[in-house]
């Protein structure tokens, strides 16, 4: 083996360059996995599938090998790229864009050129491989349930016995493996949403689960079971914080209208991005800029500090606001953006180190700057209805809201619509659409 670590060679961040990745298949688990990593136009590139996956704990590393050199990469990593390699697929290997292995994570610069085209390179791929983790006791099980479950007859109503019947079986099998599987921490990543919602095909991986299943099956396996939960709750024990799972499959059946739509306004986003987890704060806004609505684009730049993405997500949500007409002086709008404000306060972690006056700087120097670009006002928000006493008021008593005992899943979706798929998935999508009409 080579004692010299593998090291990337430079792209060409003046075009839409691209790294793929090609394991080599190999049946004999006691030799390291070689793979082959190449530079490609993303315009002329070969077919490619994207991986969509969590880095998972950076300890242990396992090593492989990239173009004959050794590269220490993480264990839920190594655990897909090991599945690939002994893939009983007598064809071709098919090449990967990895963010791991594709981007040189240590060089900011070539972080921001490829962050910039994820929503592209997403969107490209022939298929998006969701590896949802290693194999776990029970996992097969579920695997093997979503891949052959028929969903109900939709001009027959079964009755409550008959739709929870299948359930109570499987819960009464399998119930620990369940509770891991909604619970799994890929749930909970950011960039999920931009991933899910950009690809043209999904296919789900759980350890080696003979080719995994598709999207589609998932979904219809996991409606039914939400639906049962809704209804039987009583007979199945499956808890019902699934809201995540819930969102992410909302969002991803109702990808045609919400991209039709235009996109996400930040308003929107902040609503995707909350309850999900990243390693960096500032990934809450740059994960979902492939989503968002063109004139809430700005490029993603990680020489940028979190306030710095603050700052820029509000002023582009006060943008769109003009861009659609809503240019009023009320003090309604003003306390929507307060609201918008502390949210993503929350999200870039900034809450702890933002105090009252600092959040009425930048809320007043954002509304300012606004007025002079777009009206000519210099000083014309100022005034009574924008008063610090009422404002700073205002956001104490909201943050205070952020501790109270209501869930999550009540705060976002609203009780009116719990259990209620379509209406659910209508009052999502109409924010995406609404916003950017």
């Amino acid at each position: 083996m080579a004692s010299e670590i593998f090291n990337h060679t430079a792209l060409n961040h003046q075009a839409k360059e691209i790294r793929l990745l090609k394991v080599q298949r190999s049946h004999d688990s006691s030799q390291p996995i070689q793979c082959i990593l190449q530079h490609f136009d993303l315009a002329k590139r070969p077919q490619y599938k994207a991986l969509s996956y969590t880095w998972g704990e950076p300890l242990p590393t396992r090593d492989i090998i990239i173009n004959g050199s050794p590269l220490p990469i993480r264990d839920n990593l190594y655990q897909f790229l090991a599945s690939s390699a002994s893939a009983v697929d007598t064809g071709e290997s098919p090449w990967l864009w990895i963010d791991q292995l594709c981007i040189r994570q240590d060089n900011i610069q070539e972080r921001n050129h490829q962050v910039r085209q994820m929503p592209e390179i997403y969107s490209s791929a022939a298929e998006v491989l969701v590896w949802l983790s290693p194999a776990f006791p029970g996992s097969d099980d579920i695997m093997s349930d979503i891949r052959t479950f028929e969903p109900p007859d939709a001009h027959v109503e079964p009755s409550r016995e008959e739709r929870g019947s299948h359930w109570e079986q499987l819960e009464a099998a399998i119930l620990p493996a369940l509770e891991r599987f909604v619970t799994l921490p890929y749930w909970s990543r950011l960039w999920i949403s931009q991933e899910l919602l950009l690809a043209r095909r999904v296919r789900l991986l759980l350890g080696d689960s003979d080719g995994g299943v598709t999207w589609e099956q998932f979904s219809a396996w996991h409606s039914a079971y939400q639906l049962a939960i809704t209804i039987c709750g009583d007979s199945l024990r499956l808890p019902r914080g699934l809201w995540r799972l819930e969102l992410l499959t909302l969002y991803r059946d109702g990808r045609e209208e919400v991209l039709a739509g235009g996109g996400f306004s930040w308003s929107d986003a902040m609503r995707v991005a909350e309850g999900s987890l990243c390693h960096d704060p500032r990934d809450m806004a740059f994960g979902l800029m492939g989503v968002v609505a063109p004139h809430c684009y700005f490029a993603p730049d990680y020489a940028m500090s979190a306030r710095e993405v603050l700052e820029c997500v509000l002023r582009m949500e006060i943008a769109a606001d003009v861009t659609n007409g809503l240019v009023d002086e009320s003090y309604v709008r003003v306390k929507r953006y307060a609201t918008f404000l502390c949210g993503w306060l929350e999200l870039l972690h900034l809450a702890d180190e933002t105090d009252d006056r600092d959040l009425l700087r930048i809320l007043t120097r954002a509304l300012l700057r606004e007025r002079r670009e777009q009206r000519g006002t210099p000083l014309g928000l100022v005034r009574h209805t924008w008063s610090k006493i009422k404002l700073k008021h205002w956001i104490r008593q909201w943050l205070k809201s952020l501790d109270s005992e209501e869930s999550y899943a009540d705060r976002v979706i609203g009780n009116s619509t719990i259990g209620n798929k379509d209406n659910r998935r209508a009052s999502l999508i109409s924010r995406s659409t609404s916003s950017s009409s």
